[in-house]
């Protein structure tokens, strides 16, 4: 038998009810059915006012387990609210004692002379958001960028270090390590440059221990400077936009452009990161004002009656 639209509408205005005027209006569910079927949470929310009035009123009722009244404070109602139960006895039972519900749960109820719960502590504002402030080497490494894009044009600053953590030769690490902390696509264009070099049976050999630095030490000394290519080596040049750079350099052995252009693709990304960089390097500060002129003294006008200077 089920439960008409009226009877829903009751039971729900009753609820409504029952949030201004306190639990005590719960009594009316008895009589809600008519002589019918009672909505499940009503019945529910019907025994669990008949509990709390029997934990508030003397004598107090036994525990379902123990047989013993709770100590005041200690008395829970259970989650099918056909009883209560002590706190004591609570991890003792795996399953409801009453309805044999798999996981037994109860709802403690305190004492009416409780006090108060301690209002909350207030909530410290939030810190400030740290200042992005870069460590001292990216300092002079941006700063070698801004005057590679304003005076010499190579970018001996970023490609020198991407070709050893290319090589994983662990040479100079911090600035690795300064540009990888600057911008997270430095690791990953890294990965996918040691994925190519890995897979190509002419590059492979080159991520060996030493196989470059052998060769650049016998081309000229000064590694782990790795040395730009000539201009006349680009392949834009010949209208070869698409091709890359020669990877040795007479006199040079492996150059910048060597090492990093052989995926044209992947060489182009890293000068499109390069230029993103400078796009977003702040203003250079103003240049300092020039000094005030010293002032000069005229000389003094010679006396009437002085012989001429000689």
């Amino acid at each position: 038998m089920g439960i008409s639209i009226h009877q829903r509408r009751r039971a729900a205005a009753l609820f409504q009810r029952a949030l201004v005027e306190g639990p005590a209006v719960l009594s009316e569910l008895a009589g809600l059915g008519g002589g019918g079927p009672l909505l499940a949470p009503g019945q529910s929310l019907l025994r669990l006012h008949e509990r709390v009035a029997e934990v508030r009123s003397e004598p107090a009722p036994i525990c379902a387990v123990c047989r013993e009244p709770p100590q005041p404070g200690s008395a829970c109602i259970l989650c099918c609210c056909y009883g209560v139960m002590c706190v004591a006895c609570l991890d003792r039972c795996p399953t409801c004692p009453l309805c044999r519900c798999r996981r037994c749960s109860a709802a403690l109820v305190p004492p009416l002379d409780a006090p108060p719960p301690p209002p909350p502590l207030p909530t410290p504002p939030p810190p400030p958001p740290p200042v992005d402030v870069p460590s001292p080497l990216l300092a002079v490494l941006l700063e070698r960028l801004r005057h590679a894009a304003t005076v010499s044009r190579t970018y001996s600053c970023v490609f020198v270090p991407f070709a050893h953590a290319l090589l994983q030769d662990g040479e100079m690490a911090a600035e690795v390590a300064a540009w990888a902390a600057h911008d997270p696509a430095w690791a990953a264009l890294l990965g996918r440059y040691r994925e190519f070099f890995e897979a190509s049976p002419r590059l492979a050999p080159l991520l060996q221990p030493n196989a470059v630095r052998d060769i650049n030490l016998a081309a000229q000394p000064g590694w782990p400077y790795i040395e730009p290519a000539p201009e006349q080596e680009d392949p834009a040049l010949r209208g070869r936009q698409d091709e890359p750079w020669p990877l040795q350099s007479p006199g040079r052995g492996f150059t910048q452009e060597g090492l990093l252009s052989q995926s044209p693709r992947l060489f182009q990304e890293l000068q499109f990161m390069v230029r993103r960089w400078e796009q977003a390097l702040p203003p250079p500060p103003p240049p300092p004002p020039p000094p005030d002129p010293t002032p000069v003294t005229p000389p003094r006008p010679p006396a009437p009656d002085a012989p001429p200077p000689a």
